[in-house]
């Protein structure tokens, strides 16, 4: 099992629509990719940082996760794409397993 960051900011102007989204993110990543505890959280102290935090037990699937985010190929994804300033390559993803 493998946890998931994805960290990014989100165009004051785009929130609404950002907040929108996120169901639809969420149920793709859990039917397409077999995601778990999908959770997005808002920072504190820094304006419009959000971070994806996800459990995922394969990782060729999210590498496929990362190239179907990353294309512009689904409506998703480039609809979150517009909301991120610098767009889809401001996206920090990153991958952890547990050790202890």
């Amino acid at each position: 099992m493998y946890k998931v960051y994805i960290e990014y900011k989100v165009k004051s102007n785009s929130s609404s629509k950002y907040i929108s989204l996120l169901p639809e993110i969420k149920s793709t990543l859990e039917f397409r990719w077999g995601v778990k505890q999908y959770e997005v959280y808002k920072a504190t102290e820094q304006e419009g940082i959000y971070v994806e935090e996800f459990l995922i037990n394969n990782l060729n699937n999210l590498k496929e996760i990362r190239e179907v985010r990353e294309s512009n190929e689904e409506n998703l994804w480039i609809e979150l794409s517009s909301c991120i300033v610098g767009g889809r390559e401001k996206v920090n993803m990153w991958s952890f397993q547990r050790e202890l």
